[in-house]
């Protein structure tokens, strides 16, 4: 088969581009053309500021979309679970997205945090305590250690003055 009969390929990915107008100089897979839309939408969504979208938002009543956002703001909080992410994510009361959920969770989320570090405070002493109880067993067999060989020279001892005594009565 000639090579101007073959399906072209993709520039992008390489896979076969059917009903492609052989007029065009780029060569691009219906996958490709929509992840490309979507990164341009996407990069162009970076200019907008905070006040764009507060403003958008004010001229509108609360629809699907930002419902889905108080959401995905809820499980964002939920999902941010130590201090210094918390501090990160979570919404001031005069935010669009920022709901009543919002502030339940995040009591939850702080009750969780307390809760780890009330345990990390009870691990550390409970520890503590075991490296004590770890040293008085240390202390009492270096006693009984000692005890022992106290009495090995106390049987000693007895043993001179045994054999002392039976030379004096000698």
């Amino acid at each position: 088969m000639p090579e101007n009969f073959l399906t072209p390929a993709c520039d992008e990915c390489g896979s076969p581009v059917p009903n492609h107008n052989r007029g065009c100089s780029r060569w691009t897979c219906p996958q490709c053309a929509r992840f490309k839309e979507k990164l341009r939408n996407w990069e162009e969504g970076w200019n907008i500021t905070y006040e764009d979208i507060r403003r958008v938002q004010e001229s509108k009543p609360p629809n699907e979309e930002t419902l889905r956002m108080a959401l995905v703001a809820v499980s964002v909080v939920a999902g941010a679970n130590t201090p210094h992410t918390a501090e990160h994510v979570r919404l001031p009361k005069d935010h669009p997205y920022w709901t009543v959920a919002h502030d339940d969770v995040c009591a939850a989320v702080d009750r969780e945090m307390a809760l780890r570090a009330d345990l990390a405070a009870a691990l550390a002493q409970l520890a503590d305590e075991k490296q004590k109880v770890a040293n008085l067993e240390e202390y009492m067999l270096k006693g009984v250690a000692f005890r022992d060989e106290l009495q090995a020279q106390l049987a000693e001892k007895e043993g001179q003055v045994a054999e002392l005594q039976r030379r004096g009565s000698e």
